[in-house]
């Protein structure tokens, strides 16, 4: 919690315990056991114990062994396969019952429809994970990805045995603001050239990426993803509403792409438990700018799916993203930039009352040091997972007030800044516990400016983000790739972590 006012500004910096054993103690289909930086554009593995519900369809050469591999799903009960719309609505029924291309453009017509399950290595697919397709649901009103309803079940001729997804079949099942996934065998840029190629089982296939991939996201409020598609695709008359779900990052750099449609997208509550809340449904083209990833809300066909898959396992309440959760975000990108900026760690440090400790009640304030000169940002993630920039800040209105000069201490609240007005320091208030500060020194021009400094941000005092993900996610994001770009020139930089604990 954060108090507001003047004299008060209360309860920052609560502690982040947690077992490790407790927080995992439930056993679930694709349980996370960790929540690495990795991504479909640019592209890293993923492993198939966090997806076993994954799918993957593709068009196989009747009398030959040919594939071609074209989109995602994910298998939510034994025949059913959830999908997209316009992954399969260019597939026909043939005249002996199987289901066939007839869309020149994705493959030649009259190649069959499968779908394999279990593989997160498509190199060497064996004859027991391809199923065949019994039917095609297509959710009535579909009529291009943009106009929505882009939904549909694949019913397969023989049952799958494996682990199925659990949806949100519920609006109260659908987080606001959370760290999402996805995953597929897609493209890892924009526009790939996807070549023919002989895989370890000596078929030929083709796909863009042969190993799964996967990416986080931070979930977008709807109406800013509608704002954004509304001004950059006036043209196409597109539909963004609550039958969608947007995520993705403002500088763009990753993102689904083409290939991970009709794939899950995914969140995790507090014991590494993944619910289905969307299906990849498109963008303005991959990892884009300013261009988020549109994928269809789950929970918006809820009638629709239970009607033709009753025995959906579902999920009815809003998954919650503990401080676990948040702790392990936090951790893996702090361990990120340090493995990028080896001589910044450390370089930067936080005091916090007397010796790091502070009283039940109590006043205390801020005193940062730091090797080097740049823009300084300073941040505190609570037990609830709740995130709170402590600076800059709203008593922070000059350029020069917002960086910090090698070897000159900055105090926060500072008594010779009139602005903070008769503020000589922050009350702590319970929760009591153990906590951390997080404190990083960047280089002037580096462009965090608009995130960190966001006009709602400060001036609405020290309260805690109302989207943390979104704003954990993107800042992070904008360090690191700043970071890359300019190594190995990266002297000018500095993080540090400190602890601390309210007592009584």
């Amino acid at each position: 919690m954060v108090g507001r006012g003047v004299h008060c500004i209360a309860g920052f910096l609560v502690g982040l315990l947690w077992s490790s054993g407790s927080a995992l103690a439930q056993s679930c289909p694709g349980q996370r056991d960790s929540f690495a930086n990795v991504k479909i554009v640019q592209g890293t593995d993923a492993k198939l114990a966090h997806w076993p519900a994954q799918a993957v369809f593709r068009f196989k050469e009747p009398t030959a062994a040919r594939a071609t591999y074209f989109c995602g799903g994910a298998a939510i009960a034994p025949t059913w396969i959830l999908t997209a719309a316009h992954c399969v609505g260019r597939i026909k029924r043939a005249g002996d019952g199987s289901y066939v291309n007839d869309d020149p453009r994705v493959a030649p017509q009259g190649w069959r429809a499968e779908v394999v399950l279990g593989r997160d290595d498509l190199e060497a697919v064996p004859a027991p994970q391809v199923y065949q397709v019994a039917d095609i649901v297509i959710r009535q009103g579909y009529t291009s990805a943009f106009k929505g309803h882009d939904i549909a079940l694949v019913k397969l001729r023989t049952s799958w045995n494996g682990r199925v997804a659990q949806l949100a079949l519920s609006a109260e099942a659908d987080p606001t603001d959370a760290w999402s996934y996805a995953a597929g065998f897609g493209a890892l840029k924009n526009d790939q050239l996807v070549q023919w190629r002989r895989a370890r089982n000596g078929e030929v296939i083709s796909v863009a990426s042969e190993k799964l991939q996967e990416v986080k996201l931070p979930l977008v409020p709807t109406e800013r993803c509608r704002a954004q598609y509304h001004a950059k695709l006036p043209y196409k008359n597109v539909v963004i509403g609550p039958e969608q779900v947007c995520a993705g990052y403002e500088e763009g750099r990753k993102d689904s792409c083409q290939g991970d449609s009709g794939g899950p997208l995914v969140v995790y509550d507090q014991h590494g438990c993944p619910t289905q809340v969307g299906v990849v449904s498109w963008g303005d083209e991959c990892a884009k700018a300013n261009a988020y990833g549109v994928y269809t809300r789950v929970s918006a066909y809820r009638d629709w799916i239970l009607r033709h898959v009753p025995e959906a396992t579902r999920v009815e309440q809003r998954p919650v993203a503990s401080a676990a959760i948040v702790d392990q975000h936090v951790a893996l990108a702090l361990k990120e930039l340090d493995e990028m900026l080896t001589i910044a760690k450390g370089r930067v440090k936080v005091g916090v009352g007397i010796d790091n400790v502070v009283r039940l009640g109590g006043l205390f304030s801020f005193e940062v040091s730091s090797d080097v000169a740049g823009r300084l940002i300073l941040l505190d993630v609570n037990v609830n997972g709740e995130v709170t920039q402590i600076f800059p800040n709203p008593y922070v209105t000059s350029d020069d007030a917002r960086f910090i000069d090698s070897g000159k201490p900055v105090k926060i609240p500072d008594p010779s800044n009139r602005r903070y007005g008769n503020l000589t320091g922050f009350r702590a208030i319970e929760p009591i516990g153990r906590g951390r500060l997080i404190a990083m020194v960047v280089p002037r021009e580096v462009a965090v400016v608009d995130v960190v400094e966001d006009p709602q941000r400060t001036t609405k005092g020290w309260a805690a983000e109302g989207a943390p993900a979104s704003y954990v996610l993107n800042l992070f994001d904008r360090l690191i790739a700043a970071a890359k770009s300019r190594a190995p020139g990266n002297q000018h930089w500095a993080v540090g972590e400190t602890a601390y604990e309210i007592v009584k």
